[in-house]
């Protein structure tokens, strides 16, 4: 499993936290040599090389493509290669995915139904008629947390711009108004 996520070039956080310390350092992984353990160049503090004691429980998170993992592990051997100093960690707990956001973000897929508004607070209307309102454009929900919603449409869309959406949820529908805060065009 170790394999499948870990990769050389990954940033990783070493963290120690206790009562009384609370110490964390980043680096880079340069090589994944088994499931278990992998070498990454020794952090480097304000131009000090930080040598973690050997064999002492840290956190390691790495950050990868498929996402934030974190595990238990210790350092269980110095070297230097090219010039640059080497530490090769043992992990010693399984890795478990980490959510770093402040809201737990549910992937699914849910076409839905959005009328744009306009700019100002005063646009902000709401109508429960929909077979009278203007065209409904159309769009699917990606994911949904506390803080919103990512969606999908073909329709050109403005930062700023306040929506009005249409959820289906099972036999009913939520309506909703929400605030464009953030758009990626794809190509």
């Amino acid at each position: 499993m170790f394999t499948q996520f870990i990769e050389p070039g990954n940033r990783v956080e070493i963290s120690l936290k206790t009562n009384t310390v609370n110490k964390t350092f980043t680096s880079k992984v340069e090589e994944v040599i088994d499931e278990k353990s992998v070498m990454i160049y020794t952090p480097i503090s304000y131009g000090v090389v930080i040598k973690l004691p050997l064999n002492k429980n840290f956190t390691f998170v790495f950050f990868t493509d498929t996402g934030i993992f974190a595990g238990m592990g210790a350092a269980v051997e110095y070297t230097i290669e090219d010039g640059f100093g080497m530490m090769k960690v043992e992990i010693q707990s399984l890795l478990q995915k980490v959510q770093r956001r402040e809201f737990f973000r549910f992937k699914c897929i849910i076409p839905f139904k959005f009328k744009p508004l306009g700019l100002q607070k005063d646009d902000r209307t709401y109508d429960e008629d929909f077979e009278v309102m203007d065209r409904l454009e159309e769009g699917v929900i990606k994911d949904i947390c506390g803080g919103g919603i990512r969606f999908v449409t073909n329709e050109d869309m403005e930062t700023s711009r306040i929506i009005q959406c249409i959820i289906p949820l099972n036999e009913t529908y939520v309506v909703l108004l929400a605030k464009v805060l953030y758009i990626e065009r794809m190509t």
